[in-house]
């Protein structure tokens, strides 16, 4: 349950990143997938390398779950992008 208000609030900020970075990167599906990759590395990766090296799980689930994280904050930024509006 704690991974939907995680993912909420990751779309909130990449929402907001995206609407903070327009001016500088330009508007667009491409700003909003590098600000979305970005978000998504930083949420994904960290916590993700750590179960995989320390949790008695196999390798391939902390992997999918950091694509899913990946992923995720990609999509949502292209989409915070389509319906963000000046």
């Amino acid at each position: 349950m704690h991974w939907i208000l995680l993912l909420f609030v990751m779309s909130i900020l990449v929402a907001y990143l995206y609407a903070w970075s327009r001016a500088t990167a330009g508007a667009g599906p491409k700003t909003a997938a590098k600000i979305g990759m970005i978000v998504g590395f930083c949420a994904g990766v960290p916590g993700n390398f750590a179960q995989a090296t320390w949790s008695p799980v196999p390798r391939m689930l902390p992997l999918g779950w950091m694509l899913e994280m990946w992923g995720g904050a990609i999509i949502a930024a292209v989409v915070a992008g389509f319906l963000y509006k000046d």
